[in-house]
């Protein structure tokens, strides 16, 4: 079956880090972790699929991807969005 790379909104990019970091991320936030940590053209989509379809074909790529680099995401958000300094042990 065909695919294509669909368009990711901040809006997936929030509701993914929540599903996998259980931190909420603001829009200017969700944007900066999309473009610095998610490569979009590793997430694919079925030509023809229904929203829903869509809907858990991006869910599915970005929470992968977040899974991946959950540690330098998760120290990213509390040095950029929580004002936090993430320490090396």
């Amino acid at each position: 079956m065909a695919t294509f790379t669909p368009s990711i909104d901040t809006l997936y990019t929030q509701t993914a880090v929540h599903s996998v970091l259980r931190d909420y991320i603001d829009e200017a936030t969700a944007q900066q972790v999309l473009d610095k940590f998610i490569d979009t053209s590793k997430i694919s989509a079925n030509v023809g699929c229904n929203k829903d379809e869509l809907v858990t074909a991006i869910h599915s790529g970005l929470v992968k991807q977040i899974e991946e680099q959950a540690t330098q995401i998760s120290e990213y958000i509390l040095e950029n969005y929580h004002g936090i300094k993430a320490v090396s042990q």
